[in-house]
């Protein structure tokens, strides 16, 4: 082929030309009634590990109407969904505290974002084009969506649990193979949504933070003797480079000004595993 319609060919079909990192995978290569991730034979000699978000929903206590509402506005909003490049894995974990250790719990979603038809995406791999039509696109999308819409009402329904073990969940994120999140991914980013009040037989934070109104510091945490090989042993380790990580505090029940120190004590834990730059929302609702 010249070179003079190479160009023209560009001219007509501009989604011919793809992202070095994100091959072409049209929308019958993907594994439709999977994880919607791209079949082995159509990554042209990629790993397929692009990029994973984990959205790791603490529903220990049951959410607020309100709660519910912000997640889903901040989330799991379209746009937010389509700031996530395509092939992209999101995953959702269920942290209930109903009788499931947090070495016990699965991903209640985990797909891959597939390319949405959407022609004012950021991302030309979602762009439609005369070989690859809107509708075949949308059609992947709205399969994406609507698995995720069944996700996010069990998240929503969840019943309060009887524990809350965010420390370890964190640590079986961090080691267990098949919840992918290790650092043979490209990128990886962390979604936190919790009111942070870790509740277990082996870290509790409930004596200080809710009864005494004032959290005891990681320093002083640390410092005890009796949880020394424990936290030890049970630090997350997020291998060669740390992943983004979101929190997304759920205050208004304990923590309204923000005042008690529950976020300056979490700040010292990520910073003792390498994590020292962590975006923080807040609820801006208040209980009446």
């Amino acid at each position: 082929m010249s070179l003079k319609k190479f160009y023209f060919l560009l001219i007509l079909f501009p989604g011919l030309i793809f992202s070095e990192n994100r091959p072409d995978i049209g929308p019958d290569d993907i594994n439709l009634f999977g994880d919607m991730c791209p079949k082995k034979e159509a990554l042209k000699g990629k790993s397929g590990k692009f990029g994973h978000t984990v959205v790791l929903d603490d529903t220990t206590t049951s959410l607020s109407k309100a709660q519910s509402a912000l997640l889903e506005r901040i989330v799991f909003d379209d746009s937010s969904l389509n700031k996530i490049p395509p092939y992209d894995r999101l995953s959702i974990l269920n942290l209930t505290g109903n009788d499931i250790q947090a070495s016990e719990t699965r991903f209640i979603f985990s797909m891959c974002r597939p390319r949405n038809g959407d022609v004012q995406s950021g991302y030309d791999l979602d762009k439609p084009t005369f070989w690859v039509p809107e509708r075949k696109l949308k059609k992947n999308w709205n399969l994406f969506k609507d698995d995720l819409e069944k996700a996010k009402d069990s998240l929503f329904s969840q019943k309060t649990g009887s524990f809350t073990q965010l420390m370890e969940m964190l640590k079986e994120l961090s080691r267990l193979p098949d919840l992918q999140f290790d650092d043979s991914y490209e990128t990886r980013k962390l979604i936190i949504v919790s009111d942070l009040l870790q509740y277990s037989d082996n870290v509790n934070f409930i004596s200080s933070c809710v009864r005494r109104n004032k959290c005891v510091t990681w320093e002083r945490l640390k410092e005890k003797k009796s949880l020394k090989n424990w936290l030890d042993t049970s630090s997350p380790d997020f291998g060669s480079y740390k992943p983004e990580v979101e929190i997304i505090y759920l205050n208004s029940n304990n923590d309204p000004k923000l005042n008690i120190g529950l976020l300056e004590l979490w700040d010292g834990f990520f910073e003792d595993i390498g994590i020292s730059s962590i975006k923080k929302e807040a609820e801006t609702s208040t209980n009446f």
